[in-house]
């Protein structure tokens, strides 16, 4: 039992080798009986439970070098994107900071951001303030450029979207 006072099921080298039993894997150690035995009884060799203990640690780090790898976010080409229900949970949420809340609605494709500043709350329109103002300055400009491009002025000079 390795010299110390805990039962032979809290032993490390007993999980190792209950674990190769249970995953059908005992032919990895040719005498699993008599080893288990040794352990139960605390008579097994100190040599063979250092060798097995040793195999058990083994495992143990490829294990969970297995598990971080399933847990590793791929490179930014293949991330998914954030989900924009998320995204606008952030947005609403009062506790984010200003700044997490401009990174949220940047994050946002296109077609949703433009949605989603036109029905802002009054208090979410205080909080981004000289942002809003900026970017709703930025977005009325590139209107003016596209329809300047595109021909959709009316007669007297303005944009149809503006009147």
């Amino acid at each position: 039992m390795n010299g110390s006072d805990a039962p032979y099921w809290e032993d490390p080298v007993f999980r190792y080798l209950s674990r190769l039993q249970r995953d059908g894997r005992e032919e990895t150690v040719p005498d699993m009986d008599e080893v288990l035995q040794g352990l139960i009884d605390g008579t097994l060799d100190e040599d063979r439970s250092a060798e097995l203990a040793a195999e058990a640690s083994a495992e143990r780090k490829q294990m969970k070098v297995e598990r971080k790898k399933k847990l590793r976010i791929p490179p930014d080409g293949t991330r998914a994107q954030l989900n924009a229900a998320e995204l606008k949970k952030r947005i609403y949420n009062q506790l984010v900071s200003k700044e997490n809340t401009i990174k949220a609605i940047e994050a946002l494709p296109p077609f949703g951001r433009e949605a989603l500043l036109e029905g802002l709350s009054p208090g979410l329109k205080r909080k981004l303030g000289k942002y809003l103002t900026s970017l709703n300055g930025a977005n009325h400009e590139d209107t003016k450029t596209r329809s300047a491009s595109t021909g959709l002025r009316r007669s007297n000079g303005s944009h149809p979207r503006f009147c």
